[in-house]
């Protein structure tokens, strides 16, 4: 179901919407999926990147994680960032 929800979006902040297959994608040499607490690390380091830059380097990481592990979900991933106040 939809949950709707309120909350203030200042100039420079972003909205991150993703599918499981991003925190999903695993690693089977480890045995181990890239995880929310993973995604969440590196999205906090990276806030300063444009939504394109900030996919590039999620995608780069998710990628680089899954080290040529098959995918088994999709993987989608959206940035919407705000530049300019009212």
């Amino acid at each position: 179901g939809w949950v709707e929800n309120e909350t203030a979006f200042a100039p420079g902040d972003s909205v991150v919407v993703y599918s499981d297959g991003v925190t999903e994608a695993e690693c089977a040499e480890r045995d181990e999926l890239f995880g929310e607490d993973r995604l969440e690390k590196l999205l906090e380091k990276d806030k300063a990147l444009s939504p394109r830059e900030l996919v590039g380097s999620v995608m780069e990481q998710v990628n680089s994680f899954a080290a040529g592990t098959p995918r088994s979900d999709d993987v989608t991933l959206l940035v919407v960032k705000r530049t300019a106040g009212c």
